[in-house]
């Protein structure tokens, strides 16, 4: 075969070879793509913005567990109703006072077991049969709405177990362990009809 027959035949195979490949592409069949890098700042606020992302979602993670505490129970009991009433000083036993110490708005009584977290709602009273008489007559003779009367409560901590007993009009809504051997009882708080006396009461 000649060199001009041979380089005639080579170019017929290659356009064969063009034409089978260009009528498989029409029949359907995408050309794979090339995925060419970002560009370098592109690239740096893509990753900028996962960047902040992630740590959204880690600072979210953080405050729900953080915000996740559990709380004890407060619940109403005639015993202690009946040594509040009767100006029984509990033994073992330290007292709080929330507002005035001749007529306070509630009354906490902590086990010496625990000691009761530093706040400044509540402040130390030194129980005498005396103050105890003075609580229960201001209690007795309170002048608001029936049906927010001063009630006695057992405090519970979350684990069960009872911290102590208060005493109020309000109702206490937290009680929790901030750490080992630490009681924290939250400000009782006026609710239902109590809201209403409240504010007959401050006026």
């Amino acid at each position: 075969m000649s060199i001009r027959n041979m380089l005639q035949h080579a170019g017929t195979n290659q356009h064969q070879t063009e034409q089978r490949t260009k009528n498989t592409f029409n029949k359907g069949t995408t050309m794979p793509e090339i995925h060419q890098p970002l560009p370098g700042p592109a690239r740096d606020r893509t990753l900028s913005i996962r960047s902040v992302i992630t740590a959204l979602l880690l600072l979210s993670a953080l405050i729900s567990g953080c915000a996740t505490v559990s709380s004890g129970q407060a619940r109403y009991s005639d015993r202690v109703d009946g040594l509040f009433q009767s100006a029984t000083v509990i033994p073992d036993h330290t007292y709080y006072f929330l507002g005035s110490e001749n007529d306070p708005d509630a009354v906490i009584v902590i086990d010496n077991r625990y000691r009761l977290q530093t706040s400044r709602a509540w402040a130390r009273a030194e129980p005498s049969v005396k103050l105890l008489q003075q609580w229960a007559f201001m209690a007795r003779t309170y002048e608001g709405d029936l049906a927010c009367p001063y009630r006695g409560v057992v405090l519970r901590g979350p684990d069960g177990q009872q911290v102590g007993m208060g005493y109020s009009r309000w109702t206490f809504t937290t009680i929790t362990y901030p750490k080992p051997g630490v009681v924290a009882v939250g400000q009782p708080i006026p609710l239902g009809t109590c809201i209403g006396q409240e504010r007959l009461d401050d006026m």
